[in-house]
């Protein structure tokens, strides 16, 4: 999401066209089984972001199963013969020049490979980094990003309804973010890039371009919290599906980090309207965009700034393309940077329960701060 979604790779494979214009959806007419209503009434218990389940991480939560790395500085078999992957990551967090390695399941040979390493596509490797754990935003960002994509892909190979590949990928968001420590923003946006990634594949395999692809997984991230929540954040999830998988396409095409960034948050401002009846202000899109915007700055690696200056620029951009006037361009790229940097201090809190602060707090904040400021002698003007 960058963004390792469900099944984003094969997505990311199809051919694309130039998206423009709002999205357009209709409204989903299939039926959702009682193990979806349950866990969406548990969804509910924990606030509008959260997704709360038990904790039962696996230890191969983040493999990637079909990919593995090509490393020019260790080209032999330097893990030896093993018996299983985890074994083969397991020499690796002994070693310190490796960060990832690869495991073929076919010959049992095992590469301990550092950070120069290059992925590709390998039908008998299984790879990953030298553990699961994360010592970074962008680590904990892709290893609960691969772990839903993980669990969605052992659910399809189940011969699981495409429901029941939404909801466990859903699941393994919410679990393995919680171990992560990523906060309840974060964990839904996790959980609507894999729901929406599900749908988007099917769309893909229907031979759709992307467009509709990015309206399928609007959609289907809206439907999923239909159940038990507000229309105003079936919105809030059709936003971030939407700005996810663009991510993705925008990738995919070897674009820079802002221009991902630029194209996410303009497709999940333009998701926005895709759920009849909701009532999200325009501060309150900007900020689920801006959200969106930081997921794909972070994922790529991104520092604090680099989150918060990417945002506002791909706001300020958006606001230049709808012919806003100068001022409001300027309050738009403020909105988006105070929302992206709250977004990265939200993480890492193991939060239970959704305690971010509302738009108008923020603004609230600001002009007393700067109130005070003038109070002591210092101008705000400069």
């Amino acid at each position: 999401g960058v963004l390792r979604l469900a099944v984003a790779d094969e997505v990311a494979a199809v051919p694309e066209t130039q998206v423009q214009g709002n999205l357009e959806l209709h409204p989903e007419t299939e039926s959702t089984d009682n193990e979806l209503e349950r866990v969406s009434n548990v969804i509910s218990k924990e606030g509008k972001h959260a997704l709360e389940g038990p904790i039962t991480p696996s230890t191969d939560s983040c493999f990637r199963h079909g990919w593995g790395y090509d490393d020019a500085w260790h080209k032999d078999v330097n893990g030896g013969y093993v018996s299983n992957a985890q074994t083969c990551q397991a020499t690796c967090d002994q070693m310190w020049f490796c960060d990832v390695f690869t495991y073929y399941s076919d010959t049992k040979a095992c590469y301990l490979q550092g950070n120069q390493a290059i992925e590709s596509m390998k039908p008998t490797a299984i790879s990953g980094p030298k553990s699961c754990s994360a010592s970074s935003l962008a680590q904990a960002l892709k290893l609960t990003n691969q772990a839903a994509v993980n669990a969605a892909r052992d659910a399809k190979s189940a011969g699981k309804t495409v429901e029941g590949v939404k909801l466990a990928g859903a699941l393994a968001a919410q679990k393995n973010g919680v171990l992560m420590g990523l906060s309840n923003t974060q964990k839904a946006q996790v959980r609507a890039a894999v729901v929406g990634g599900v749908a988007a594949l099917a769309s893909a395999g229907d031979g759709n371009s992307v467009t509709p692809q990015l309206a399928a997984a609007a959609e289907a991230a809206a439907h999923f919290a239909a159940v038990n929540h507000t229309v105003d954040v079936q919105a809030q999830q059709a936003m971030y599906a939407a700005g996810s998988i663009a991510g993705v396409f925008s990738k995919s095409r070897d674009e820079v980090v802002q221009d991902r960034c630029d194209y996410a948050v303009r497709m999940a401002l333009d998701a926005a309207d895709t759920v009849p009846g909701n009532g999200l202000t325009a501060e309150q899109k900007l900020v689920i965009a801006s959200e969106e915007g930081a997921m794909v700055v972070a994922l790529a690696g991104g520092t604090k700034k680099e989150v918060y200056t990417a945002v506002g620029t791909a706001v300020h951009k958006v606001a230049e393309l709808y012919k806003k006037p100068e001022e409001v361009q300027a309050q738009w790229a403020a909105t988006g940077e105070a929302a992206a940097l709250e977004w990265w201090e939200e993480s890492f809190t193991k939060d239970t329960v959704d305690s971010r602060l509302d738009f108008k707090d923020i603004l609230e904040i600001a002009r007393k701060a700067g109130q005070d400021a003038e109070a002591d002698g210092v101008s705000m003007k400069k």
